[in-house]
């Protein structure tokens, strides 16, 4: 998720100078965020600092009104029985909103960010046939949680206009959406809608097997 926030190339010149600055010694991951930091002059420690000091990961609902969306930021846990007082974490997120210009190509902003519990974001004007997606090719480490009738919008939209929402895209709708529906987050007529039709999806995510297993 940094390394799209800070572009592939200023990631890895980080990493480069982390490695370099911190050879055959001792380090802490306060030392790497501060290497990321000082080679793209953002202040990446704190907020990278709060993943690796707390525990779970968000869910970003999403509600629409004309001409924009807000995002509503919640801990996530499978379980879905997250109390009140256990809620007070707000996470830095990278919000990777995929829209569609006139020519049909998908366009990634990746410099939307949040760190509030409430988000609201206007939607490019030149975004065609009123499609987005939060998280493109799912990049980021939290749930999405769309209504079901923009899932079913953007199944419909996987089938007729092929390539805009990647693989990486598709899995991760159908993964928020499954996980969401089984802690009782979302209700199981989102997934259904979202998935109805593709019967000949023909494409999958290759997750290899761990411990030789």
């Amino acid at each position: 998720m940094i390394s799209k926030y800070l572009g592939e190339d200023v990631f890895m010149a980080g990493i480069r100078r982390y490695v370099k600055k911190h050879a055959y010694a001792n380090t802490q991951t306060e030392d790497l965020w501060s290497a990321l930091s000082e080679e793209s002059g953002r202040d990446i420690s704190s907020v990278a600092s709060i993943w690796t000091k707390q525990v779970g990961y968000p869910v970003l609902t999403v509600t629409e009104s004309s001409g924009s969306i807000t995002l509503r930021q919640n801990r996530f846990l499978t379980t879905g029985d997250v109390k009140p007082d256990e809620d007070n974490t707000l996470y830095w997120i990278l919000v990777a909103l995929k829209t569609m210009d006139a020519n049909g190509k998908g366009v990634v902003d990746e410099t939307l960010t949040t760190s509030e519990r409430e988000t609201t974001i206007k939607l490019p004007e030149g975004a065609k046939e009123g499609f987005f997606k939060i998280n493109a090719n799912h990049s980021g480490i939290y749930r999405v949680a769309y209504t079901p009738e923009r899932l079913e919008k953007l199944g419909k939209f996987a089938r007729s206009h092929p390539g805009v929402l990647s693989v990486e895209d598709r899995a991760g709708l159908v993964a928020d959406t499954g996980a969401l529906c089984s802690s009782g987050y979302s209700k199981t007529t989102g997934l259904l809608n979202l998935i109805s039709g593709w019967k000949d999806e023909d494409e999958y995510v290759y997750v290899p097997k761990c411990g030789g297993g």
